[in-house]
């Protein structure tokens, strides 16, 4: 029971303890009922005696504990505490009273929610408007990659794997500038460059990746590695697709899912996508499920990718499963599934087609199933 009325009987009765024992109890003779102990005498009952009665002070009693003997208790049904929070919410709502607020407090307090529901229809705007500004940019980086032919050369294993060693310890090091260099020198040489982002960059950002999950680095770590790999990617990304020889294998749509704002994994999959012979419409990272269903079916696309670094977020690749079923555009279409939470379990369990573990494994799975 995260939230619910119940919780918030329960939690007020919490708080009107907290308050009961802040504003402090007077302590005397009366109240700590000496008289009526010497009275009653020992083992004798003095809780209903007329002195401590009196004094019985019931804003400390909590009205969702039931404090009677087992007997009665058992023979009422025994009511736990969210039972008895549960009646004190059904008393309130079938006789509710007039608000003790101030009509100028809840004149405030309208106010405050009437801003925040305004904050996240402009959040939302934004975010449909940051979607649409994504595909306008891609459609120029497609245009752009069209109009450039890149020429893999023969510079041999010694500078090929320099290359790769320089674009390694970039990664490694967090260091953007040599990384953006790296990519700069690579494609002037006519590097291999598929090779250059699996075996260099890829590698780097894998080898932190494990630091990071030892506990040796930390997210300030990380996220610069991620940095220095992000920059050498986007000097490598227009040169991939043209190198590829491999034949069209239609659209694919890729990004990151609704909620979860990590894109290092989801982009180098669509790096090795286009080298596989896929055209791809990368949406980018925390991305609406109706966007990707639309962008689905404004693309006429045959495939579908999506990537979820995190356990709370993986739940809208269901999602976005079932909503491809509701817009009967599922059968026929191949989904594909990643993300370090995510399995080859969880895979089957929401009737994705393909799961993968690394970027290459996707395309390789994804190129095959199209072959198929």
């Amino acid at each position: 029971m995260s939230f619910s009325l119940e919780q918030l009987v329960i939690d007020n009765d919490v708080i009107g303890m907290f308050r009961y024992a802040k504003n402090g109890v007077e302590v005397n003779d009366g109240t700590l009922a000496y008289k009526s102990i010497r009275e009653v005498g020992i083992g004798n009952n003095f809780l209903d005696y007329e002195d401590t009665m009196q004094h019985m002070d019931l804003p400390s009693k909590p009205a969702v504990i039931d404090r009677r003997m087992f007997d009665p208790w058992a023979a009422d049904g025994k009511k736990d505490t969210v039972d008895i929070a549960h009646e004190i919410v059904m008393r309130i709502l079938e006789a509710p009273v007039v608000s003790p607020l101030s009509s100028e407090a809840e004149a405030a307090i309208d106010a405050i929610i009437a801003k925040k529901l305004k904050e996240l229809e402009e959040e939302n705007a934004n975010k449909v408007e940051e979607v649409h500004e994504y595909k306008k940019n891609e459609q120029v980086s497609e245009a752009a990659v069209a109009s450039v032919k890149y020429e893999t050369k023969d510079i041999g294993e010694e500078a090929q794997a320099a290359f790769i060693k320089r674009a390694y310890d970039a990664v490694v090091s967090y260091n953007a500038k040599e990384a953006k260099a790296v990519a700069d020198e690579a494609v002037a040489a006519g590097a291999d460059l598929l090779s250059l982002i699996q075996k260099g960059y890829t590698e780097g950002i894998n080898a932190v990746g494990a630091k990071y999950e030892a506990k040796e680095v930390f997210l300030p770590q990380m996220m610069a590695s991620a940095k220095a790999m992000d920059v050498g990617m986007e000097v490598l990304s227009p040169y991939i697709g043209s190198s590829s020889n491999s034949e069209g294998l239609g659209k694919i749509v890729m990004c990151t899912i609704e909620g979860d704002i990590h894109s290092i994994g989801k982009d180098i999959a669509a790096i090795l996508m286009k080298v596989a012979g896929f055209e791809v419409i990368n949406l980018g990272k925390d991305v609406l499920v109706t966007d990707i269903v639309q962008a689905i079916i404004d693309n006429d696309a045959v495939a579908v990718g999506t990537s979820a670094l995190m356990t709370s977020t993986m739940i809208n690749q269901k999602t976005l499963e079932d909503a491809l079923r509701s817009a009967g555009i599922r059968e026929g279409l191949v989904t594909n599934v990643g993300g370090a939470p995510v399995t080859q379990g969880w895979a089957d369990e929401i009737g994705a087609d393909i799961y993968a573990e690394t970027a290459t494994e996707a395309a390789n799975k994804m190129a095959s199933a199209m072959a198929d």
